[in-house]
């Protein structure tokens, strides 16, 4: 048996069902209404499908609501109502993170992140990364490294795959590829980042994360003058937008900490081996 991901407490691990069968049903009814019309044409090409593609939008709306009901019991509920961002993208990240000590806590050389109770040095006790579907977990070939310091914001980022890596081509953003289990959480991008996602609740709640953002992207501008006009400024908006939400991460990762010391949790859930990156096609 290997190592497994432990949760802060048996509502975050309800909040993960919840929040993967959620997105499960999101990806369900994309997939049937996009085989059920041309939205290039408009042509229906199987009514039957988008009669398909209704009846689980129902179910993925009645789930959202259970979601957002079942948040109100999370021990970070009153602070993240306070930071106006209580929701289901809110409840992704809760999910993802599953313990506030996991981060920055421990990793181990191959990358897996642990809670920081281990002695350094000694091996990994997580699974090793499957590199192809169908093959038998392995253990872990890494070593536990020492505990590091700081809030944890930068390494939930690089978790989401928020990091660069050299390629032959220059320098990019890690991304997933076909056929290979990565070792990186694209779902923490897609809350924050994407449309509807944390960084815009900010300005649609105007939250106190919305001054953070202005004032980063003033300070962004002053030291790049030239970029002040329109077709430049998207690149230090962006910049902004993510310093604003890893001062929102931060901040909901001490506070979740300050919440559950380290120690006190129920394990509940998948086996390591980073259960949240799955095979994709791109």
């Amino acid at each position: 048996m290997f190592y497994e991901i432990p949760y802060a407490d048996p509502v975050t691990a309800e909040i993960d069902l919840f929040v993967r069968t959620w997105e499960d049903l999101m990806q369900q009814r994309k997939r049937f209404a996009q085989r059920g019309q041309n939205y290039v044409t408009g042509e229906v090409r199987a009514q039957g499908l988008l009669d398909i593609s209704e009846m689980v939008a129902e179910a993925e709306q009645r789930t959202k609501a259970a979601l957002e009901k079942l948040i109100h019991k999370h021990p970070l509920y009153e602070w993240l109502k306070e930071a106006k961002t209580a929701g289901p993208r809110a409840a992704t990240i809760l999910a993802m993170i599953r313990h506030p000590h996991r981060f920055p806590g421990q990793k181990c050389s191959e990358g897996h992140y642990l809670l920081p109770t281990f002695e350094i040095g000694v091996p990994c006790p997580c699974a090793a990364w499957v590199e192809e579907q169908g093959s038998e977990q392995q253990p872990c070939t890494g070593v536990v490294e020492a505990p590091r310091l700081g809030t944890g914001a930068r390494a939930v980022w690089k978790m989401a795959g928020q990091y660069p890596i050299t390629t032959e081509k220059g320098v990019r953003l890690a991304r997933k590829m076909k056929g290979v289990q990565s070792s990186h959480n694209g779902r923490a991008k897609t809350a924050i980042l994407m449309p509807q996602g944390i960084g815009q609740q900010f300005f649609m709640q105007h939250s106190r994360y919305e001054t953070v953002y202005y004032a980063a992207k003033e300070r962004l501008l002053a030291a790049h003058p030239e970029d002040n006009k329109p077709g430049k400024l998207g690149r230090w908006e962006t910049t902004a937008r993510v310093i604003a939400a890893k001062a929102w991460l931060g901040d909901l990762l001490m506070e979740w900490k300050r919440i559950v010391p380290l120690g006190e949790y129920s394990v509940v859930g998948p086996l390591c081996g980073q259960p949240d990156a799955e095979l994709v096609e791109v």
